[in-house]
């Protein structure tokens, strides 16, 4: 479960679930009336953006995470080489001739004890998985940055609003 409180003092009574909802609420706190229905776009027109999917998914004991649909995605095969990778806080998988762990047999994936303490991934934790397979990669989020990622995004909503 992606929770989370504020690390910033200013605000350490300010949960990621206070700040969505927040971010979404009407900016009038005197109106109480029901919320018009949204004039939505034609869902045709709109560009979906199919160069990558997402998983999220959430470590266990072992810490295997189920990956299938991301695993299908990038054509990993059970047995293919992988290697781990840490880069800019995130973990980075993809195949490798030399790589030292392999795609178990279940489309799921078993990310390493030292991968995981290196990307500050711990059991129990949802992850969000971005596969890229026109880059044979596997971009591993951990719940801290996805968690920072959602107040970011309803900071800048909250600054739009204003």
């Amino acid at each position: 479960m992606l929770t989370s409180r504020n690390p910033h003092p200013n605000n350490a009574d300010i949960t990621v679930a206070d700040k969505i909802a927040l971010s979404l609420r009407p900016h009038n706190p005197t109106q109480r009336k029901a919320p018009e229905p949204l004039d939505l776009p034609d869902l045709g027109s709109l560009s979906v953006d199919t160069s990558t999917t997402y998983a999220l998914c959430r470590v266990d004991a072992s810490g295997a995470v189920s990956a299938r649909s991301v695993v299908g995605a990038l054509g990993w095969q059970p047995r293919d080489p992988i290697s781990y990778a840490v880069q800019s806080g995130v973990l980075i998988a993809h195949r490798n001739p030399e790589g030292l762990y392999q795609v178990p047999a279940t489309s799921s994936l078993m990310i390493p004890a030292a991968a995981r303490r290196a990307s500050r991934i711990t059991v129990g934790q949802q992850i969000l998985l971005a596969g890229l397979p026109a880059h044979a990669m596997l971009v591993i989020y951990p719940e801290a940055m996805v968690v920072q990622m959602l107040r970011l995004f309803h900071d800048n909503l909250d600054r739009a609003n204003t």
